[in-house]
Order: C-alpha cells, then sequence, then structure tokens
C-alpha cells in the first residue's frame, strides 16, 4: 500500500481496510502517524465515517495530540487532561482478554454498557519516541520522519509480543519514506538493514520455509486419508527429527501470520494447512500432548475453519497412557498400522524420551530394534505390532515391581 495524497478518499479507505484483513484480527493494533494536527482531526474524521459504516464503533480510534493556545473547534475536541490521555493510552494497550476483564469488573456481564477498545491511534508528534506497546504491530506513516525518529518508529513497531506471538511489524508508507532509505537513516548500513524488513523479500520465503517444512515427507502423496497420516506420523518418529519440525513449523506459521491474507498465499494454502494437521498430529501422537487446531495462530485457525478435512483426521489421533487397560484401548483402533504407530509413540515417549533407569533403557534399545524395519508389508507390520505389545506388558510389569518389592524411594 502506497500513496502520496494525505486527504484521499481511497488512501483512508485502504487504511481501514488492511487494519480489518490484517492486525486486529489476531488482536493487534496500530498507530498512525500525521503530518500535523490538523490531518490528526481530518483522519479521525475520515475513519470514524468508515468505522460506522462497517457497523463498528468510532472510539476505536482515538487522537493523542499537544493542544495549542489558539486552536480551532475541531482541534479543541482533543484537549484531554492528563488522566483522559493516560486512559486512552492505556486501553490502546490492553489485549482483548484484558479489555473483557476490565469491563466486566467494572459493568458486569451486560456488553451493551461495555466501554469500547482503543485500537488505532491517531498522532503527530506525541508517542513517537520512548513509547512502549508491544500490541502495536502495524504503524500507518503518513509524516516524513528522520534518523533518529524514524529508527525508533520501527524498533518500536518490530517490538516482539510472546503473548500473541508476535515476532515482527509493519509500517505501511505513504510517503515513500523507505524509498531512499539511506538519507531516511543516517546511521551504519548493518543499523538500516536490521531496522527494515522487505515485504516482497518476505513474501518470497513463503516456498522456501513451507519447502523446508514438507522436507520430512519427501514421496508421500498428500491426502485426507489414514493412510497418509500414518504415514507422515512415522517419518517424525525420531525424536530429533520431530522437534526439528515442530521448530520449523513455527517458523513458518510465523511467517505466514504475518503475511495474511495477502493473495501471495493462495498458492501455498493446500499444503500449508495440511502441514498444520501433521504438526496437531504429531503433537498428538509423539508428544502425547492434548492438541487441537485451537492452539495454532488466530490466521491459521481462520484458514483451517474454511479446510478443515486435515484436521479432522489429524484431531482424532488419540492419546492414551500406558497403564493396565492399555492395550485394550489400542485395540479398539481400525487398523493394525493405526494401533502400531500409536504402540511406538507411546513407547518411544516413555522409554527413550522419558528419564527411566537402566532396565527402561533396556526396552529402549528393545523398542528401538522393533521399529528398525524401513519399508512395512502387511505381514511385518503384524509382527511388529505383536513385539510392541509384549513391550508394553513388560513396561507394565516393570511400573509394578517397586510395589511388589516393597520399595517406596527412586533408583
Amino acid at each position: 500500500m502506497s500513496g502520496t495524497a494525505a486527504w484521499g478518499i481511497g488512501l483512508r479507505s485502504d487504511l481501514l481496510d488492511h487494519f480489518l484483513k490484517h492486525p486486529d484480527p489476531s488482536g493487534f493494533k496500530a498507530q498512525l502517524v500525521t503530518v500535523n494536527r490538523e490531518a490528526c482531526s481530518l483522519y479521525k474524521q475520515a475513519l470514524d465515517e468508515m468505522l460506522r459504516a462497517h457497523g463498528l464503533p468510532p472510539e476505536w480510534a482515538q487522537v493523542v495530540i499537544s493542544a495549542g493556545q489558539n486552536d480551532p473547534p475541531e482541534l479543541q475536541r482533543f484537549h484531554y487532561d492528563k488522566p483522559k490521555t493516560e486512559e486512552i493510552i492505556l486501553r490502546f494497550k490492553r489485549t482483548a482478554a484484558q479489555w473483557e476483564e476490565d469491563n466486566r469488573k467494572r459493568v458486569g456481564d451486560d456488553i451493551k454498557r461495555w466501554e469500547p477498545p482503543v485500537k488505532i491511534l491517531i498522532v503527530c508528534d506525541k508517542l513517537l519516541t520512548g513509547f512502549d506497546a508491544p500490541i502495536e504491530q502495524v504503524m500507518y506513516l503518513d509524516k516524513p520522519l528522520r534518523d533518529h525518529n524514524l529508527l525508533q518508529a520501527i524498533a518500536r513497531t518490530n517490538r516482539p509480543f510472546p503473548e500473541l506471538d508476535k515476532r515482527n511489524g509493519l509500517i505501511i508508507d505513504f510517503l515513500n519514506v523507505f524509498k531512499d532509505l539511506h538519507k531516511a537513516l543516517n546511521f551504519d548500513e548493518s543499523v538500516r538493514e536490521e531496522a527494515v524488513i522487505d515485504w516482497e523479500k518476505l513474501k518470497e520465503q513463503v516456498p522456501v520455509e513451507i519447502g523446508k517444512c514438507m522436507a520430512p515427507f519427501f514421496g508421500i502423496k498428500i491426502e485426507d486419508t489414514r493412510d497418509c497420516l500414518v504415514a507422515a506420523l512415522r517419518r517424525l518418529a525420531d525424536p530429533k527429527t520431530g522437534q526439528d519440525f515442530e521448530a520449523q513449523f513455527k517458523r513458518t506459521q510465523a511467517l505466514w501470520e504475518a503475511l495474511s491474507p495477502d493473495e501471495y498465499l493462495y498458492t501455498y494454502r493446500h499444503e500449508y494447512t495440511w502441514l498444520c494437521s501433521m504438526y496437531i498430529a504429531h503433537r498428538r501422537r509423539n508428544r502425547r500432548a492434548k492438541a487441537s487446531f485451537e492452539e495454532l495462530s488466530a490466521k491459521t485457525r481462520e484458514l483451517i475453519q474454511q479446510n478443515t478435512t486435515f484436521m479432522e483426521i489429524a484431531e482424532e489421533v488419540p492419546i492414551y497412557r500406558i497403564d493396565a487397560d492399555y492395550l485394550t484401548r489400542v485395540q479398539e483402533l481400525p487398523t493394525p498400522a493405526d494401533r502400531a504407530a500409536e504402540l511406538e509413540a507411546a513407547l518411544n515417549k516413555e522409554l527413550i524420551e522419558g528419564e527411566g533407569g537402566l532396565v527402561y533403557r533396556k526396552l529402549g534399545e528393545r523398542l528401538k530394534q522393533a521399529v528398525e524395519v524401513k519399508e512395512r508389508s502387511d505381514e511385518s507390520t503384524l509382527k511388529l505390532l505383536e513385539e510392541l505389545k509384549d513391550l508394553v506388558k513388560d513396561l507394565n510389569a516393570l511400573k509394578q515391581e517397586p510395589q511388589r518389592l516393597g520399595l517406596t524411594q527412586p533408583g
């Protein structure tokens, strides 16, 4: 998004459309930096009209400016005292959950009485330096900032916010400040490179990151079938491979969230939704975690809700605890391959990733030997299944041994 006419209705419309599509669905907020106080007033007027047209409260956008002695009425309405200004800033910094909590404490559960949140701050000179609001993901820049002011604005917008999985920010440059960045930022080149992300280059990383995520599944055809799921999860059974996949998926998801809903992502949505389902299925089976698509980031969840096929299969992956009834529950799974995969994952978690003693390690070695076969026929799967069942029986017997011997201390 770019532009030079600060008062163009089209530009302001683009601004609100961008805000409603990008930062707002993920719970993030934005700051609009204008060239002067009059521009703040004009932007507020335009945003009020467009917010109402969308059925949204105009209180979402608030102006924070300094008061002038001879200001006209259109600026005097923003002459807030210090407590009022601090209240606006505090409401801007609050997350959606905190905002809801504040309102419930103040007026109870009657949503009609709740005070609207502040989502867009409109400024020209105030809050450009020393303003700490990690929830701000986007800055709409309609003011020719330079040097330290520009660098601090960039750094503040890029401030991470782990609570909402924010790793970077975005500056929408209406005045082409970044076109000649070496003049706008009169610093060492390395400082400039660290401060600014080229959005087009970021897009170029999408196929690269998805390719890295797909690497463990080379040769597996993407299908919404249990066979596809079992084959993919087997590739992630090795703890190191599984950990690497989880880390790479997190990087890919962060990139997707930063760019979504850019049309550029459309080509990759099929692979990405499948990868999301593999991540959840892996978390359930190999990590023994009660994972669901709810733990994915906001825009990814929205994509999954539109394409539920892969996720439905992933969220059916059971999480069983090895105990006396474990083998009975496993027997209820639909195929020998399903049962073998569940047994292998559960035993792997307890015997290889766990912190048991010598006997546990011996059982872990038996497990590794049992699953060494690369390509499995139906016959070899059934054989593996029986070996894994024997391992579960021996593990349950091992767990009961201290009680049988009357031992109360580990060791």
